[in-house]
């Protein structure tokens, strides 16, 4: 039974919030605060990650409001400082000498980040040539700027036309050595999109939602195509802008 009006929770909304959010929370017998009418009294303030800051000085000490995000949660969400966290981790518990806990952190594959440890990459590259390694924008997403290459004059000639391009000069890239037998569904790559809802850091305390779902790349694999992203990557919103290309069908 939903409670009474006046006792219903109180949510406000950034505008560019998509409005599936807003409708669900109607449904439940919510009620909604504009920034017009604003008077402090929200539950929650569900804002973008980019007001995220000005949101949690809003709230009011000792309350319960919430907002859906921590402050400086960048240092997990991007690709470079999730990167350069997990490291810092691991050195963290190899100093302490929980050294079970350290060899942990090494399952994620070899990655150096650009542009600052490009000649440690290179060093590392001519161990083993002809191995297979993914470029990816630091804050990319949709797949956009990911490319495959086995071949260091490929790589070279890519970090030339970055270098020409003077709004990129700013830019962080990971390189990381690609996983060249990945498990496959019916010959296709994939991966598993699960939620997770974190509610506090310390104590850690995180909830998992029941249902998930799998993305699956619309090629088969191959690493004879490596310039053929639909092949190598899940992202949706790739798969998608290629479903009406007769040529992929």
């Amino acid at each position: 039974m939903s409670a009474p009006k006046s006792e219903s929770p109180k949510f406000m909304l950034d505008p560019t919030i998509a409005a599936t959010v807003k409708d669900v929370l109607l449904e439940r017998g919510w009620t909604e605060i504009t920034k017009e009418s604003n008077d402090g009294s929200w539950d929650i303030y569900w804002c973008e990650v980019g007001t995220t800051r000005d949101a949690l000085d809003m709230c009011r000490h000792g309350s319960n409001q919430q907002v859906p995000h921590f402050r400086n949660n960048s240092e997990l969400t991007t690709k470079n400082m999730l990167f350069r966290n997990m490291r810092r981790y691991k050195r963290v518990l190899a100093q302490g000498g929980k050294t079970k806990e350290a060899e942990l952190c090494d399952c994620l594959p070899i990655i150096f980040e650009l542009p600052a440890e490009y000649l440690m990459f290179v060093e590392e590259y001519r161990k083993s040539p002809g191995t297979t390694w993914i470029v990816k924008p630091a804050r990319g997403s949709k797949g956009r700027g990911i490319f495959l290459f086995q071949k260091l004059k490929d790589l070279m000639e890519w970090r030339e036309q970055q270098r020409a391009q003077c709004e990129d000069q700013d830019k962080f890239w990971l390189i990381q050595r690609y996983i060249e037998k990945p498990y496959l569904i019916g010959g296709c790559k994939f991966d598993l999109r699960i939620f997770v809802l974190v509610t506090s850091y310390q104590p850690l305390r995180a909830w998992m939602a029941r249902d998930g779902f799998a993305r699956i790349a619309g090629s088969r694999y191959s690493l004879s195509c490596l310039q053929d992203n639909l092949v190598h990557l899940t992202n949706t919103a790739l798969q998608i802008s290629a479903a009406g290309d007769p040529s992929r069908q």
